[in-house]
């Protein structure tokens, strides 16, 4: 698990991530799936989700997209906003 925790903090998905979630005031598990990394956040009342990402992201965008689906996790649209 050692080179895991190593190759997470130098992943720009996760630094991005975790430091978006650690703001929210969320509490997150990392963890490993096969070859994909991804975080169990906790988002209270017993709910939580799963964050997959790329071990090594393709393009710089990768990490900035992760941020937009946990806003839209977080703040889901209303009826009224679709």
């Amino acid at each position: 698990m050692g080179n895991f925790n190593r190759a997470l903090r130098r992943n720009e998905s996760f630094i991005k991530l975790s430091t978006y979630l650690t703001q929210h005031g969320y509490s997150f598990e990392p963890s490993m799936a096969g070859k994909h990394p991804y975080v169990v956040v906790q988002l209270g009342e017993g709910k939580t989700v799963k964050f997959f990402f790329p071990s090594s992201a393709g393009d710089r965008r990768s990490a900035d997209r992760q941020l937009r689906v946990a806003d839209q996790a977080r703040d889901p649209p209303t009826s009224s906003e679709q």
